[in-house]
Formats: structure tokens, C-alpha cells, sequence
């Protein structure tokens, strides 16, 4: 189909919302509700925001100009099969959490942060502060430890 060219009406003949739709094909010259997330119907060949519309329904005036292909995203096109999405040993924080969920993986393997426990023994450790005896030295480690796990 050619380029829309601005002032342009179109017959408006069906909506299309996201998660209920089922395929369906439109005639060249008609324009469609479809709502962020929908599928693109068969015979579309691009999209124009509602804001540049006069919002009709069963007549819809156009008030920008339009090439095919505008604003159409073909599917899988972020990301194909086989490309390495998220490297081994990424920290897995919300956002590739919701990569990961967006790319259908319900699981993936993944290890905990190691923890890690310092514990300070000895007799002759003193707390930082506190009188140091000939036979006593301050225990810097259990500072040092609360201080690198913030």
C-alpha cells in the first residue's frame, strides 16, 4: 500500500485489543483500533498514534502522514534465537528478571549471592575503644566486615 498522505479518512471497521483478539485481515484504505500490545492485523501496514485522529470510530480522519512499515514492530525482532540475552553470572535484579519473564522463561538456573561470615576469636581481641592490655590488640576484622556488607 502507498504512503498516507495527511488529511486522510478511512472507514474504521473493527478494534483490536490486546489478549483477546483473534486473527482477522483488513482491506486496503481502512484503518482499526488497536490498542498497545495488540497484533497487527493481516493487510496493515502501519500505525498512527489515536492522538494524531480524530479518535472516530466508524469513520476515522487521520491528521498525519504515515509509511508503511511506521511504527510496526515485527515479533522477535529485540531479540532472536540463539542470542545470549543475559552473560553467566549476571546479578539478577528486577529488570532481568522481567527480561527473562518477557522472553517466556518461567526458571532459570541460577546460584545465590555467597555469604559470608567473619567471625573474630581469639582472647586477646578488644573492641575498638576499649583498654588494650601488653597481651591484646583491637579487633579490626569485625569492623572491617560490617563496613563491606553495606
Amino acid at each position: 500500500m502507498p504512503a498516507l498522505t495527511a488529511p486522510s479518512p478511512c472507514p474504521s471497521s473493527a478494534r483490536s485489543p490486546p489478549g483477546s483478539a483473534k486473527p482477522f485481515a483488513i482491506s486496503a484504505g481502512t484503518a482499526v483500533k488497536i490498542m498497545t500490545g495488540a497484533p497487527i492485523p493481516r493487510g496493515a501496514d502501519s500505525v498512527v498514534p489515536i492522538e494524531q485522529t480524530d479518535g472516530g470510530n466508524a469513520r476515522v480522519q487521520i491528521y498525519a502522514s504515515t509509511q508503511p512499515g511506521e511504527r510496526i514492530r515485527p515479533k522477535g525482532e529485540d531479540v532472536t534465537a540463539g542470542d545470549t540475552v543475559l552473560a553467566e553470572g549476571t546479578v539478577l535484579g528486577p529488570r532481568e528478571i522481567g527480561l527473562l519473564a518477557s522472553l517466556g522463561a518461567p526458571r532459570v538456573k541460577a546460584r545465590p549471592r555467597p555469604r559470608v561470615v567473619v567471625i573474630s576469636t581469639g582472647t586477646e581481641l578488644r573492641e575498638p575503644g576499649t583498654h588494650l592490655d601488653y597481651d591484646s590488640i583491637n579487633d579490626g576484622n569485625k569492623l572491617h566486615a560490617r563496613r563491606s556488607d553495606s
